[in-house]
């Protein structure tokens, strides 16, 4: 087992809801009982592939896929026997999730384990297929590198193993092995350490000699991540500060606003950060905290404000309007003084969003976690100045329209060494809807997609590193029979978007196949599912074995910018649909969408920009009017719509607009009108890519994802991508060429015409080349 300290404080990230809405319960491709599958079966494959695994070699023909695929088969085959000797236990784990799959938890717990020996023999025979094709010459394919976990390292924003751009795949509490298979030859080999302030033991700052020990002894191990837990307080600490509750958030037990948490802080960090610094298990970075929020709206995990959030309240106010007459006057109070500001509890109304006293709070709060990350990060680094440090953002904290959580994503993500990140997708919902996504697009990708290409608008030169990949599962989220196509899609259009590592969500079983724990999020979970891990595996061995071009597909420049505003953000109820629709809009266009704010303005370099879209942007403050009057001085270019950029946060009229200046400003009355301008000015720029892609189907909206580059030789690499839900036509040429193109599938060495079908979920890296004949 991956060994984790005091690792029981992590069960807390397990939760669960027993809600399910029969009105949209899902529709199963095929039900449980249809499969037949034997052990006798799946062994009698396993030596077929064996079998075609030494030809194939003999050959010289690579076969590290085949090899992950039996060792994973025979992990399933020990898996499926223990889940055979113990249906009750997941009798109780699929009650309340068993009216997705329409029928009874009994029924799922008692053909479950023919289901996964099905799902394994399944997979064998595709390994069957390919070999047999290989050994033909019908396709070919290049060999996957065998990362050693040991020496990966960074540069910029990579992650580099020999010389050459990695990508990373592991599980959260996935063991060693399973039996006497080894699961990190293929499954990840992440090492790391979790440490909370139940450390420190005493009030003087001592740490735990058992922990101690351990730690002087644990050996450097692989590249890893330190995870670093709030959840828990030593008993000291709440003897000497019985108020360090009040004000607690979900995964931090005390209130961060008390001088009691840097107290604890400073003790833990100053006793532990000493003792592993420098260790590979280190180098992916110090967690700063798992999932962070501190909800001021909703209906979930509400955090009140403790007398002493409440006294730094009227000190940010008093900095902020300096005139207490001026301020009664926005908030429509009567205060003699800012001592006397008083706050009613939480949840704050939504009506209060758009109203200055909502736009202050909010703002508040998001400037207290600001601080409170900003200490932690510099305590990390006080002790180990070559930290690298992250946090564990959920994306669609920033993607979605909620703005009470207390995160300001570009602060945080400024902040810290790499950027972190629990991102996901759903192919369907347990309950709720129905979704307007479904129309169109095979999976939800909203959150994953569009809060990535923030980040490295952000932070350009930074690793992203998801820590908790919510592909397979979620709350709402939960799929037995997930196909390979869905698991390929998303990962891939992960790594494009920007991750470079991922720990998915999640492997909880011990070495002898029983369960670490039985919650219901076990249940019908990755573990039940050999082919979506096959798929993940098989996914990275390619992305790795063309870790190059996708690189480049990754780096990409991002020439038009959205401007996003915190400010319209937290005032408008809906700011962040209309941003999506926006990036919705440009997104199958070729071009990596990039965003722009007033920090990025000011801080980042903007050489390779060509424009700044700006849409439904009323509030925004006089600062960010100041950034982008600056930019266009400068000579840059804003296309704008009629109604943005009207108001301060206050929902006062601003009294200066801008004006063109050096650059060029262009105010125009629909969406259609900005973006087809947007583009002149990229083509007129030789800003478009150097391929082309048209797409054809049904009812003329765009679904593949598509990117290309040329490189140093004059080669040409392009990915598809179709994340919609019917099957495209699409054409690929070379921009400014009117000949013919030759195309090869680099994925398996097959030519294809330039014209050809792509089916939903399906995945194609190709090499484009002028046809000369």
């Amino acid at each position: 087992m991956k060994i984790i300290y005091n690792l029981s404080v992590l069960l807390i990230l397990l939760f669960s809801y027993n809600i399910v809405c029969a009105q949209h319960v899902r529709e199963p491709r095929v039900y449980i009982e249809d499969y037949k599958g034997t052990e006798a079966g799946a062994l009698k494959k396993i030596d077929s592939v064996e079998a075609l695994i030494v030809t194939a070699e003999s050959q010289g023909i690579s076969t590290e896929q085949e090899k992950m695929t039996i060792s994973l088969a025979k992990t399933f085959l020990l898996y499926a026997n223990w889940d055979e000797e113990n249906t009750p236990v997941y009798t109780e784990m699929f009650d309340g999730l068993h009216e997705f799959f329409q029928t009874t938890p009994e029924n799922l717990a008692q053909h479950l384990p023919t289901y996964e020996r099905s799902e394994v023999i399944t997979m064998l025979t595709e390994s069957i297929t390919t070999l047999e094709a290989l050994l033909s010459g019908e396709i070919s394919r290049q060999p996957s590198p065998i990362i050693d976990w040991r020496k990966i390292s960074y540069d910029t924003n990579r992650l580099v193993y020999n010389e050459k751009p990695v990508f990373l795949a592991d599980y959260t509490w996935q063991p060693k092995k399973a039996g006497v298979i080894s699961l990190e030859d293929y499954f990840g080999a992440y090492d790391g350490f979790y440490f909370d302030p139940t450390a420190v033991v005493s009030e003087q700052g001592a740490i735990a000699d058992q922990l101690k020990k351990y730690l002087k002894q644990k050996p450097s191990g692989n590249f890893g991540t330190t995870f670093i837990g709030h959840k828990n307080i030593p008993s000291w600490l709440e003897s000497k500060f019985p108020k360090v509750d009040i004000g607690k958030a979900l995964y931090t037990g005390y209130d961060i606003s008390n001088p009691a948490s840097r107290e604890i802080i400073q003790k833990l960090f100053s006793g532990i950060v000493p003792l592993i610094k420098g260790k590979n298990y280190t180098k992916q970075g110090y967690m700063l905290t798992n999932e962070p929020h501190w909800n001021l709206t909703g209906n979930w995990e509400i955090v009140q404000f403790s007398d002493y959030a409440k006294d730094s309240l009227r000190v940010w106010l008093k900095k902020k309007h300096r005139n207490i007459e001026a301020f009664n006057t926005l908030w429509g109070k009567d205060y003699s003084s800012f001592d006397e500001i008083d706050i009613e509890s939480f949840p704050m109304e939504d009506g209060e969003r758009g109203k200055p006293i909502g736009y202050d709070i909010i703002k508040f709060n998001q400037d207290r976690v600001t601080n409170w990350f900003t200490f932690l990060d510099s305590e990390v680094k006080k002790y180990d100045s070559g930290a690298m440090t992250h946090i564990k953002l959920i994306p669609m904290h920033w993607s979605q329209n909620g703005r009470g959580n207390g995160l300001d994503f570009e602060a945080l993500t400024r902040l810290t060494s790499n950027i972190g990140n629990d991102a996901g997708a759903k192919k369907s919902f347990r309950w709720g809807g129905p979704y307007d996504w479904t129309k169109r697009y095979a999976y939800f990708w909203r959150d994953m997609a569009m809060t990535y290409d923030f980040f490295r608008s952000v932070s350009p030169k930074k690793v992203n590193y998801n820590s908790e990949g919510h592909f397979l599962q979620s709350t709402a989220f939960t799929d037995l029979f997930l196909e390979p196509s869905y698991v390929r899609s998303i990962y891939w259009l992960a790594v494009l978007q920007g991750m470079n590592s991922v720990q998915s969500w999640f492997w909880p079983r011990e070495n002898n196949g029983s369960l670490q724990n039985k919650g219901e999020d076990i249940a019908a979970s990755l573990i039940n599912q050999p082919r979506v891990v096959n798929e993940i595996s098989k996914t990275f061995m390619d992305l790795n074995t063309h870790s190059e071009d996708i690189d480049a597909l990754q780096h990409l420049e991002q020439p038009i910018r959205l401007f996003y505003s915190e400010t319209s953000a937290i005032n408008k109820l809906q700011y962040m649909d209309g941003i999506f629709k926006s990036y919705e809009e440009l997104y199958f266009e070729g071009l990596s969408i990039g965003f722009a704010t007033k920090d990025i303005l000011e801080k980042n370099d903007n050489r390779t920009w060509e424009v700044v879209l700006i849409k439904n942007t009323e509030y925004v403050t006089t600062e960010e009017l100041n950034a982008l009057q600056s930019y266009l001085d400068n000579g840059g270019t804003i296309i704008m719509d009629t109604l943005s950029l009207k108001k301060n946060e206050y929902d006062v009229l601003h009294r200066q607009n801008l004006v063109q200046g050096k650059g060029s400003l262009r105010v125009m009355d629909t969406p259609e009108n900005m973006n087809r301008t947007a583009m002149h000015k990229i083509s007129s720029q030789n800003k478009l890519p150097p391929l082309t892609l048209n797409e054809h189907n049904t009812g003329n909206k765009k679904r593949c994802v598509w990117r290309s580059y040329k490189d140093e030789d004059e080669r040409y690499v392009i990915n598809v991508l179709n994340i919609g839900n019917k099957t495209s036509q699409v054409t690929v040429g070379i921009r400014g060429v009117s000949n013919d193109v030759k195309c090869v599938n680099l994925l398996n060495g097959e030519k294809m015409n330039p014209t050809f079908s792509i089916n939903p979920e399906e995945v194609l890296l190709l090499e484009i080349t002028k046809n000369t004949n």
